[in-house]
């Protein structure tokens, strides 16, 4: 057979294979150059595998971050937030319509309940019923879900000290302004049957918990900066796999960075004064675990938790 006509055969195969598969105009040129049919070949798989990176992780997967009240719901929304405006989400909803606080900076202040085909959705209020709800709605697909936790104890005598400086006014868990005069004591048990509301739901959610379930703590987002690095590393390996490059899962970690309070407060958390005094929580934990009427089922819960 002559040069030509075995040129020729070449691009007539490569030209078929062009119409079923998504291949780079420059592999054309290889008819001209005489580059052989196995590279061709080569260049049309590491094509198409590049073709299938290019969708969204929500498009594999619904997306679901919920938190609680003094549950580290800053850090855990915010640093979901830089990894989810870096890969360009710019549709999420809000669970409540009261919530004020955005997933996404773009498209972050949708509600979920008219907004049914939205694949990101923020709950600060979380609830089991929320969490089923959510992952029926995900279907066949599966869920993605970050859930924040913290130490009950610890999240009582914070809810103390950032309501008694006038944090959140009028937030109906307190009463206002006596929270703002009470001591520890009078205060947290102020606080304590609505606080023990909160704490069961993310307690109820973290014992029935199914695969598609990552429990962001927040000791483990504050303990270091090593810690919060660690942290971030496995939430964000959970969260998105391989759906992403290794380059943005690197990307996205150094951007969360700016989370961690223990590099300052850089992030999109800072200047929101969700952070106490250790003086005024160390001062109310001495109060609490002093407190059987309050400490005693704060204590069961944190059994059920893993932190006793």
């Amino acid at each position: 057979m002559q040069p030509t006509m075995v040129l020729a055969f070449q691009c007539q195969v490569l030209s078929m294979m062009l119409l079923v598969t998504a291949v780079d105009v420059h592999a054309a040129d290889s008819c001209a150059g005489g580059v052989s049919l196995l590279q061709n070949s080569l260049r049309v798989q590491s094509r198409a595998h590049g073709l299938q990176r290019a969708s969204k992780p929500w498009e594999t997967y619904f997306y679901f971050v919920g938190t609680h009240h003094k549950a580290g719901s800053q850090l855990t929304r915010n640093t979901m937030k830089w990894a989810l405006d870096f890969l360009g989400a710019n549709y999420s909803c809000q669970e409540h319509n009261f919530q004020h606080a955005t997933i996404t900076s773009v498209g972050g202040e949708n509600k979920c309940r008219v907004s049914t085909d939205c694949r990101i959705h923020w709950d600060n209020v979380v609830t089991q019923p929320r969490v089923l709800s959510n992952r029926e709605l995900a279907g066949a697909g599966g869920m993605k879900f970050a859930h924040a936790v913290r130490d009950p104890k610890m999240m009582l005598a914070s809810s103390y000290c950032y309501h008694h400086r006038g944090e959140e006014y009028g937030n109906p868990i307190a009463p206002w302004p006596q929270i703002m005069f009470m001591g520890p004591r009078e205060g947290m048990h102020a606080l304590f049957d609505g606080m023990m509301e909160i704490i069961n739901h993310m307690v109820n959610i973290y014992t029935n918990s199914e695969a598609d379930t990552y429990h962001s703590r927040y000791e483990d987002m504050t303990e270091s900066s090593e810690s919060f690095d660690t942290h971030v590393k496995a939430l964000f390996d959970f969260m998105f796999e391989d759906l992403i490059s290794p380059e943005e899962h690197e990307e996205i970690r150094n951007r969360a960075k700016k989370e961690d309070l223990n590099r300052g407060e850089n992030g999109l958390s800072a200047g929101k004064n969700h952070t106490n005094s250790e003086d005024c929580e160390a001062k109310a934990l001495a109060v609490l675990e002093h407190s059987p009427d309050m400490y005693d089922p704060i204590q069961e819960l944190r059994t059920k938790m893993g932190y006793v």
